[in-house]
């Protein structure tokens, strides 16, 4: 184990003097020695540089004692500027960064959203774990291109001016985060924002806690171009203060999570190029502010979702047209749920592009004025919906020409 303290290093760690060649020189030597440990011991340690203060290698694991071993941005740094980072030009693997405190100065840097805590490129079976990363300009971690089996486990992300982690180039795959806290996020705690043509496959979300006061969505998960779907998200056992956004993706399933909307949007949106999305055992409550409800399923630009369930879920509204509001699809299975409208519709179905498979099934539906309401927008086309063995509180409204096949509905009013 190589402590940086020690010769020949001498890393000063007093919060003034800037180490980044101390510490670098120990990773280097580690590196050079086919891998090792080195250690960060409880001090402050300042880093400067362009585009990352340090560079992680390849078989190297960079450790501190916890919280107070913390790895601080110097002062005004440049636009690139990252505190831990894989080289371009030859990537990372069999690295890992644990039990330290990553401090990007936010307060003493130009804005900068390039400012990321963590910066992984070309990476590949890298673990962060027990890491704080506060206080940075852009993002808590940037994950760019071509990474694979990243595992970030244990750790909190807060106070950061962009995102909490970024997934912003294609051909990234196999990603876990579990047991994280992220809070205090400028935009968005999780976003999925690749800018080439591809996709970010295999993304696991697991037993996190987000609270989100942003403007935008909590959770995003899909691409910018429509070219591609991500493919098979797992957002599971999470508490999600904030709205998760569902586009273009496919094979994604958001299971036993609690999702709370903070207002303005709707608690999960899905909307666009969806192919084959799951809502099982969740809570999702809408916001009195929200115009959309708290489930809100749309088409956008021609994008149409597709194969859609929702089981075994509690869908409350607080605001919104309905607490279930659907624009336009193709495949919706709603099985075993309980649908709670309050002073408006349980669900809310306007379809404003043709629209088929509506299956809702074995659930509990209350609203006012009706507990369904069904009507279409425009010239659209309705084919095959059905609603069976549901309790209800009212008539539903179905307005011609949509047609639902009814059967066996229990009224409660």
């Amino acid at each position: 184990m190589l402590d940086v303290t020690n010769p020949p290093y001498n890393a000063v760690g007093d919060g003034i003097t800037d180490d980044t060649v101390a510490i670098q020189s120990a990773i280097d030597d580690a590196a050079a020695d086919g891998g090792g440990h080195v250690y960060i011991p409880p001090n402050t340690y300042i880093v400067s540089g362009s585009p990352v203060c340090l560079l992680l290698r390849t078989n190297v694991r960079l450790t501190g004692s916890g919280p107070g071993s913390v790895i601080m941005r110097a002062p005004a740094q440049p636009e690139f500027s990252r505190i831990l980072g894989s080289p371009f030009s030859e990537g990372v693997s069999h690295a890992s960064v644990k039990n330290v405190t990553l401090h990007g100065s936010r307060q003493q840097q130009a804005s900068s959203e390039h400012h990321a805590c963590i910066f992984l490129n070309n990476a590949s079976d890298v673990i962060v774990q027990g890491v704080h990363m506060i206080e940075s300009s852009g993002d808590g971690i940037e994950i760019f291109e071509d990474c694979a089996w990243i595992t970030v486990a244990d750790s909190k992300i807060t106070a950061c001016g962009r995102n909490g982690i970024t997934f912003d180039g294609s051909g990234t795959r196999h990603i876990i985060v579990q047991s994280c806290e992220m809070s205090d996020i400028g935009a968005q705690a999780i976003d999925s924002e690749p800018t080439t043509v591809g996709s970010v496959d295999n993304v696991t979300v697991s037993n996190c806690v987000i609270d989100h006061h942003g403007g935008n969505y909590a959770v995003t998960t899909g691409c910018q171009s429509a070219e591609t779907l991500n493919n098979r998200w797992r957002i599971r056992d999470c508490q999600i203060n904030g709205s998760i956004q569902v586009i273009r993706s496919k094979d994604l399933v958001i299971e036993g999570c609690a999702v709370t909307s903070r207002g303005h949007r709707a608690a999960v949106v899905i909307e666009r190029e969806v192919h084959g999305a799951t809502v099982r055992s969740c809570r999702v409550c809408g916001h009195e502010n929200d115009e959309m409800g708290a489930v809100f399923i749309q088409p956008v630009d021609g994008e149409v979702p597709k194969e859609i369930l929702i089981a075994d879920t509690v869908i409350e509204r607080h605001g919104g047209p309905g607490a279930l509001a659907v624009r336009g699809i193709q495949g919706l299975d709603v099985w075993g749920c309980s649908i709670h409208g309050g002073e408006r519709y349980g669900v809310h179905w306007q379809p404003t592009i043709d629209s088929s498979d509506v299956r809702i099934v074995a659930c509990a539906i209350s609203g006012i004025p009706a507990p369904v309401i069904a009507f279409r927008y425009g010239p659209v086309l309705v084919e095959r919906a059905a609603i069976s063995g549901c309790t209800v509180n009212a008539a539903l409204d179905v307005r011609w020409p949509i047609r639902m096949d009814q059967r066996d509905l229990a009224y409660t009013g």
